[in-house]
């Protein structure tokens, strides 16, 4: 997010990914772009998988999940009709997640 924001002011610009995302509370129109673009790219690298697993939905967790309003409405007009939805788990999300995959918790379906 630093080196995007940065390459959209044309300067060095050193605040955390964390300080950029506040920057669209107060306004900032770049940091509002470069979210934007955010999420249309991320819906764009999420298509094949969606198209292959053709999962229910797809939960985003982990510190970009904190800045999801951010990006939500144009990860969801890229979305190819899957459920976008966020952890409130956050960076314990994968640990939770393969905690209870070990613990036989998780099971997969088939398909048709």
């Amino acid at each position: 997010m630093r080196r995007a924001y940065q390459s959209s002011r044309h300067e060095e610009y050193s605040a955390s990914a964390a300080g950029i995302a506040a920057l669209p509370d107060a306004g900032d129109a770049r940091a509002l772009a470069v979210y934007a673009a955010l999420g249309t790219h991320l819906g764009g690298i999420l298509a094949p998988w969606v198209a292959q697993f053709r999962p229910d939905a797809v939960v985003f967790g982990g510190n970009v999940a904190r800045a999801w309003k951010n990006f939500q409405s144009t990860l969801e007009a890229a979305r190819q009709g899957v459920s976008c939805q966020l952890t409130t788990h956050f960076e314990a999300s994968a640990l939770l997640g393969a905690a209870a995959l070990g613990n036989g918790k998780l099971h997969s379906e088939e398909r048709t």
